[in-house]
């Protein structure tokens, strides 16, 4: 008895320090764990793995405008709309405030992209009831693939972190998957 729940209470604490309380996403420590295991099967079988980094977009001014409870929310929400629309091998992680990955293995840059936009449109078309009213939420997100972007998890986290922020001072509510401008700013 003594050992089944000294096994329980391990599982217990592993759940709760590679998981997010609020979200109840795994969190980077799971995605770092995960990471190791899915680069080591694209090594050995040369599959495609591809990560999408994603920002809420405009969280700080839902948290301003209607309280933190309903920032909270929002981050559930958003986890909920997102989850719903990923395959059971896709990892959806929150890394902290309004910041999450999506960790795709079997997946292209390209193949990743159009997960991204899928979900983003998704998240449009999904708003969350506040006081009311509906709240529309978007994501500006990124994408990395590994060996183009690099082999590591944190190559592939600067990758996509940094084609999100290109999203963010571009317009905001859009998927970005390579370094170049975006499309809208290529025009203007």
């Amino acid at each position: 008895m003594y050992e089944h729940s000294h096994l329980r209470n391990e599982q217990r604490l592993t759940a709760q320090a590679t998981s997010d309380a609020l979200t109840g996403l795994p969190n980077r420590l799971k995605l770092a764990d995960v990471f190791e295991r899915e680069r080591a099967h694209a090594l050995r079988n040369g599959t495609p793995l591809a990560l999408v980094f994603i920002d809420i977009d405009h969280l700080k001014q839902i948290n301003d405008r209607f309280g933190h409870d309903v920032g909270d929310h929002a981050l559930a929400h958003f986890a909920t709309v997102l989850a719903q629309r990923l395959r059971s091998n896709d990892l959806f992680c929150r890394l902290g405030g309004e910041e999450f990955a999506i960790l795709l293995p079997g997946s292209t840059a390209a193949q990743a992209y159009a997960i991204a936009d899928s979900l983003r449109e998704r998240l449009a078309a999904a708003p969350l009831p506040v006081e009311g009213d509906a709240l529309c939420m978007t994501l500006s997100a990124g994408v990395a693939g590994f060996g183009a972007d690099g082999q590591s998890l944190h190559e592939l986290m600067q990758a996509a972190d940094r084609r999100t922020y290109a999203a963010k001072r571009a317009r905001r509510n859009q998927v970005i998957a390579r370094d170049d401008k975006p499309q809208a700013t290529a025009q203007a």
